[in-house]
């Protein structure tokens, strides 16, 4: 099985603890412009946008940090478990 991130905006509540852990993991820096996950508000009501770049390492500290429970981990099945496909 694969784990994948799975990500749910609508709960979150726009902290960037996410953003945050990401960089102080990756980069030993305590910001916002050099991590693999963004949170970008959408509008003046409070809704907020959660992305997970390319470049994500796959640590899944942001899962385990997220106080709103908009990022999950997500096994997916691999093609060659699917009822016999390749072989």
């Amino acid at each position: 099985m694969e784990k994948v991130i799975r990500i749910n905006s609508e709960p979150c509540i726009g902290c960037s603890l996410c953003s945050l852990t990401c960089s102080m993991t990756w980069n030993h820096n305590y910001g916002l412009n050099e991590c693999h996950i963004t949170v970008k508000r959408l509008d003046l009501e409070g809704r907020f946008e959660v992305e997970i770049l390319d470049t994500c390492k796959r640590c899944y500290k942001c899962v385990r940090i997220c106080p709103s429970s908009c990022i999950e981990i997500v096994e997916i099945q691999d093609s060659q478990d699917k009822g016999g496909l390749n072989g």
